[in-house]
């Protein structure tokens, strides 16, 4: 036996985790029902989270600002471009009905773009 305060026993874990889990979805449960969910709400169309605030110091923000100045401004898909000459990762990208690669990668690479921000 370890001197552990946690069970060693799998099915004595489990079930201790199961109760506690139990518990917490109650109090969930209780506090949806009186609308007193901390930054949540329940309406008819479901659940909103409100956003987090993000937690960065000021003098961390201060240094972010200024190194984001020293950067270069690069055009996304021309880094992308730069990206796949090293690695040739569109290669990878085939026409659905023909199986051949893509003929236009800036093409691509501005779709790719769109679906991910959409």
């Amino acid at each position: 036996m370890l001197p552990l305060p946690i069970f060693t026993d799998c099915d004595c874990y489990l079930n201790e985790r199961r109760r506690l889990l139990e518990m917490k979805l109650e109090t969930v449960n209780r506090l949806a029902a009186a609308n007193k969910l901390p930054d949540a709400i329940i309406t008819q169309s479901g659940l909103k989270i409100s956003p987090l605030d993000a937690a960065v110091p000021m003098e961390a923000q201060t240094l972010i600002d200024r190194t984001a100045l020293m950067l270069p401004r690069v055009k996304i898909t021309e880094l992308l471009m730069e990206v796949d000459g090293w690695t040739g990762f569109t290669r990878h990208f085939k026409h659905l009905k023909t199986g051949e690669p893509a003929a236009d990668k800036t093409l691509l690479l501005t779709t790719i773009l769109a679906d991910a921000i959409t």
